[in-house]
């Protein structure tokens, strides 16, 4: 009986506490975005991030209370851990809408990024079609209210989420890596020093989201009777959540204190230093570098319809 304990309700009370701690990084990361961004960034990104804050601190109560009732409420009742508590479904509910609600951000930032809308067009339908799934299985959860029943009778939708989770996370992050590659080829050594920047730090989040999204995919296909792969489905919103806002405040570090581009100015000669607080590739870019060959372009344009704004270099 205690090892059934330790591959039943064993994940599920990891999960509340891999929840907690990770609502306390999301925490951390929204706090040092208001003191360093919010009064600066546009409005549909602070109520993004404040959206966000709040969705999860009412999934990490819901994961607690599900954690709990098995727990403690039903200590003793094996035959009430068949059954799952309300606090799970809904978590599971709320889950979709801040897993999926950043992928599409994801993408929004990938075509502004790149223009590429068939590609992103692509990427939407996958989103779409993923919380359908994600819609699906909670569905099936509150009507058959068992896990047990449920792992049995809709394994092919947790699978689904999983592998489709991870896959769209690599093709995003793919997008925007092919992008910022083709760049660095005709950018000059300053700008090419910046898109190394971006490329690894595209290639650490997106790989960061995909190894849970696959972690949970492969437990779940070689022991889904164990359910350790609960702790991966109820993982994913916090490691993305987290991904996103750590791109946010990253975008700091990412650029030097001041950025100087040399050259000759069409108006008037010299050194052009523009300060900047953001950074976030346009495609813009191109067209500047390309028609202004005889100055240290930078690969960044100013704008404040840009994902975060971006550099402005004369």
């Amino acid at each position: 009986m205690s090892s059934e304990f330790d591959f039943f309700l064993g994940p599920i009370i990891n999960a509340a506490f891999f929840t907690v701690f990770l609502f306390g990084v999301i925490t951390m990361q929204t706090d040092e975005y208001i003191r360093n961004y919010f009064a600066k960034d546009s409005l549909y990104i602070k109520s993004f991030v404040l959206f966000l804050w709040f969705t999860y601190v009412v999934f990490t109560v819901c994961i607690c209370q599900g954690a709990y009732t098995m727990s403690v409420t039903d200590f003793g009742e094996t035959f009430r851990l068949l059954f799952i508590p309300w606090g799970l479904n809904t978590a599971l509910i709320i889950g979709v809408v801040i897993d999926h609600s950043v992928q599409f951000f994801f993408i929004v930032r990938a075509y502004r990024a790149t223009g590429a809308l068939y590609i992103s067009i692509g990427l939407w339908t996958l989103v779409t079609f993923l919380v359908a799934v994600s819609l699906k299985l909670a569905q099936e959860a509150i009507h058959l209210d068992s896990l047990p029943l449920l792992v049995h009778k809709s394994s092919w939708l947790v699978s689904t989420l999983f592998f489709g989770d991870a896959a769209l996370d690599v093709f995003t992050a793919s997008v925007l890596i092919y992008y910022l590659t083709q760049q660095k080829q005709t950018a000059f050594k300053s700008t090419a020093t910046l898109l190394d920047q971006l490329v690894r730090y595209t290639i650490q989040t997106g790989l960061a989201t995909s190894f849970v999204a696959m972690g949970g995919a492969l437990s779940f296909t070689f022991s889904p009777n164990y359910y350790i792969w609960i702790v991966f489905l109820i993982s994913m919103p916090g490691s993305i959540t987290i991904a996103l806002l750590a791109n946010i405040n990253g975008r700091r570090s990412l650029i030097p204190a001041e950025s100087i581009a040399t050259g000759t100015n069409p108006l008037e000669s010299g050194v052009v230093i523009t300060h900047s607080r953001d950074v976030i590739c346009s495609r813009d870019a191109v067209d500047t570098v390309r028609s202004q060959p005889n100055s240290e372009a930078e690969a960044c344009k100013h704008s404040e319809d840009g994902i975060y704004g971006t550099m402005n270099v004369v």
